[in-house]
């Protein structure tokens, strides 16, 4: 045996070797037919059915050299790496089991629907980049439509540039877009595709809504929509979170003119299941923020306003549980309008949200109890509201969900605009889901006790179709017909946006 090498000649035939299992420093664990130390070189070189283990991740491959005073491997030959963000097949790879890094040729990369095909791959702690890649929504990568790019680096859990973006649809290039930047932090919105709706009394058109990232805690956002019978709305705001990055909530706050109580399950089809809204009130928030705001429209209040301007409006939101609750409270300072002809306005107002944790009544059915509140103060006098709601929700399979809730609201003092007031002070909430493979239906509906008629009715209706997740989504009040797009690259966009960080920290290597 000669000194420095940890694995003795070998030279009997792989085949008639049963399967070797070896660990290098406790790190690396190897399994493999045949080995052979080569003191020119000071490797040891593994055949026969080799795989490399270090932490989640695994190198399968025909031939795998070692340099254990370096930590360092090359795979060759029918090479597959497999780590929990995906697959990759390539001709070589080098890596270093210690540093966390990496490079391979020839790659092609397999995440979800995610099919990335690349001349060379980079992977440093904290940092991957791709080289001349083509990417599409396809498992199989024979999409109709990819992109191309010279080259993307993505930064996990935070976000990513491509240079020099190519659009290939149907063998028709279209392109360069010469840099491309796109978040992966959970907190950020990121640039999403437009969204059509059809509106009564404004005629068909166009929303969008995006975000920036501004270092690790800020994002400069934006907004803009546009219908044949109304003004353009548009906006800018700038926030803040001092939260770390492990935080789940967005950095941006809440909106004030949307539906009250939106993120609620009972109050919003958009909310996907009541455990997102248990999440979106017991995850740690707290952020400020300062915008200007014109022509917004008021959504879901007792008479909608379409042209509600905020010159300024300044923000501080905080949340997380509390008492054994969900909690989300936020305060604001604003000069607004109702629209062009009416005269500027300043006040402060108060917000607040609690949502108690689910209690078990019997199998599969348990509690949904919530307290919302409002108030505002201005030269023109104080007012408020406040709402509770109660129900059951029965979930009798993980593709069925059933629920009702009873709301009862009231008010106090004179609301300053139009939209201040709740729709509804008694109300009947009924809502059924059913997501099972590729087919989502939402329903949710709304009766007023007093005014004994259902004013509200919500509906999405989605489709997984490959590479798209065409969906339609409409709601009677305010009347609204809502039609999209969602590209399915969500499941893996949300494991790079959690991805542990700590695993590309070096670590020191072992006795």
């Amino acid at each position: 045996m000669v000194p420095g090498h940890f694995l003795p000649p070998i030279l009997v035939p792989a085949q008639a070797l049963p399967q070797v299992q070896h660990t290098v420093r406790g790190t690396l664990k190897l399994s493999f037919l045949e080995g052979e130390y080569d003191p020119v070189t000071g490797e040891t070189v593994l055949s026969g059915d080799v795989t490399a283990t270090y932490d989640p991740t695994s190198v399968r491959c025909d031939e795998l050299r070692l340099d254990p005073g370096k930590s360092e491997g090359t795979a060759r030959g029918n090479v597959l790496l497999t780590d929990p963000e995906g697959r990759v097949v390539c001709s070589r790879i080098t890596f270093n089991w210690e540093a966390k890094t990496g490079e391979a040729d020839d790659v092609e990369l397999t995440a979800d629907n995610v099919n990335i095909k690349a001349q060379r791959m980079s992977v440093r702690p904290g940092k991957w980049e791709i080289f001349n890649a083509r990417g599409s929504l396809s498992e199989s990568g024979k999409s109709p439509v990819a992109f191309l790019a010279e080259s993307v680096s993505i930064t996990p859990g935070g976000g990513g540039v491509a240079r020099n973006v190519y659009l290939l649809v149907a063998g028709t290039k279209l392109g360069p877009v010469p840099r491309l930047a796109f978040s992966l932090n959970r907190r950020i919105k990121g640039f999403g595709l437009p969204s059509f709706a059809n509106r009564r009394d404004k005629g068909f058109g166009i929303s969008w809504a995006g975000g920036v990232p501004v270092g690790s805690h800020g994002v400069f956002s934006t907004f803009w929509e546009t219908f044949p019978r109304r003004e353009p709305g548009f906006g800018l705001q700038y926030a803040f979170s001092p939260l770390s990055q492990d935080a789940t909530t967005l950095i941006s706050p809440s909106g004030d003119l949307g539906e009250r109580a939106s993120n609620g399950w009972f109050d919003s089809v958009d909310v996907r299941t009541p455990d997102d809204e248990q999440s979106d009130l017991r995850d740690p928030r707290r952020s400020f923020a300062v915008g200007s705001f014109w022509n917004q429209s008021t959504q879901a209040r007792p008479a909608d306003s379409e042209n509600v301007s905020k010159r300024i409006d300044l923000v501080a939101e905080t949340g997380g549980p509390l008492m054994g609750m969900g909690a989300i409270g936020s305060v604001r300072l604003q000069s607004l309008r109702l629209n062009g002809e009416s005269p500027w306005k300043e006040r402060a107002t108060l917000q607040g949200s609690l949502l108690a944790p689910p209690k078990t009544l019997a199998k599969n059915l348990g509690t949904h109890v919530r307290l919302d509140a409002f108030g505002s103060a201005s030269k023109d006098g104080v007012y408020g509201w406040a709402r509770a709601e109660a129900g059951v929700v029965y979930r009798p399979s993980p593709a069925l969900s059933f629920g009702a809730a009873y709301v009862m609201g009231g008010d106090a003092g004179n609301a300053p605009f139009p939209f201040d007031p709740l729709v509804s002070d008694r109300a009947l909430h009924a809502r059924m889901d059913f997501k099972s493979g590729p087919y989502t239906f939402r329903y949710l509906a709304k009766y007023d006790v007093d005014l004994h008629k259902w004013y509200d009715r919500e509906y999405e209706i989605a489709l997984v179709a490959k590479e798209f997740e065409p969906f339609i989504a409409y709601r009677q009040f305010p009347s609204e017909t809502r039609i999209g797009i969602r590209f399915r690259i969500d499941n893996l966009r949300d494991r790079l946006m959690r991805r542990n960080q700590q695993r590309g920290t070096a670590r020191k290597p072992g006795p």
